[in-house]
């Protein structure tokens, strides 16, 4: 049984590209590399090189906000966001830096209303039915279930389908390369891979050609993200939506 209202509240309920762009190409990069700037930087423009489209900055990353105002300017065809943001004021001066969506891994509801009143979407993190669905109801344009994997992965998500209806959940915390398009098989709107996208073990390998290794990470995504695409044009468009973007 799907909660009530959950139907009239997509219909009646704010509605954003940025989530119908998600849709056709299911995949959020989440950018944690620490070392230094220049390797958040490279690892950011090597994952646009491969194709995807939906960045997410993490504070993690030195200058974080620097890179996300690059990013912007660099690469204007791609949607770049910030994540882990914990209060109003990160989200303020990402903003400020130019970050078109805002991941959070809790439901604060004035950050919600922030994004309401501002036109930006805003992803909270919950993980219960319970949570997904107050952070639903506060205003969510999609709800990151979070972490992911701590209870059943996909196999979990696939529970919460008749009970949430087609609400969009973007499970991270666990999500790979390898095991992503089962997340969207069992009813996930995307998905947000941070530590698989760059394996330790690749980017510290001992007198390895650096060029070698960067095509070896691109190819990597690049070959998920096909799949990922060949997936979603297989999935029937959520009737709640209405017609698919162009």
């Amino acid at each position: 049984m799907v909660f009530e209202g959950s139907e009239q509240s997509f219909r009646e309920g704010w509605r954003h590209p940025w989530l119908l762009h998600l849709w056709q190409q299911p995949l959020i990069a989440v950018i944690r590399l620490s070392a230094s700037p220049a390797q958040a930087l490279e690892g950011s423009t090597l994952a646009i090189r491969a194709g995807i489209r939906h960045i997410e900055i993490t504070p993690q990353v030195p200058r974080y906000l620097e890179l996300i105002a690059q990013l912007r300017q660099d690469y204007p065809h791609c949607w770049v966001g910030v994540g882990t943001v914990l209060n109003r004021q990160m989200a303020e001066q990402a903003w400020q830096a130019g970050a078109q969506f805002y991941v959070c891994p809790f439901a604060d509801e004035s950050i919600i209303r922030w994004g309401r009143e501002a036109g930006l979407p805003i992803v909270p993190g919950a993980l219960t039915p319970g949570e997904i669905w107050r952070a639903w109801q506060a205003g969510a344009t999609a709800v990151k279930v979070f972490p992911a994997e701590s209870l059943g992965g996909s196999r979990y998500l696939r529970h919460l389908q008749p009970v949430l209806g087609s609400l969009p959940l973007i499970p991270t915390g666990g999500v790979t390369l390898a095991n992503a398009a089962e997340y969207l098989q069992a009813g996930a709107w995307a998905v947000g891979i941070a530590g698989d996208l760059f394996p330790a073990e690749l980017l510290s390998q001992q007198g390895v050609d650096p060029d070698s290794c960067r095509q070896e990470l691109e190819n990597r995504l690049r070959q998920t993200l096909q799949q990922l695409a060949s997936q979603r044009v297989a999935a029937a468009w959520p009737e709640l939506r209405g017609e698919p973007p162009e």
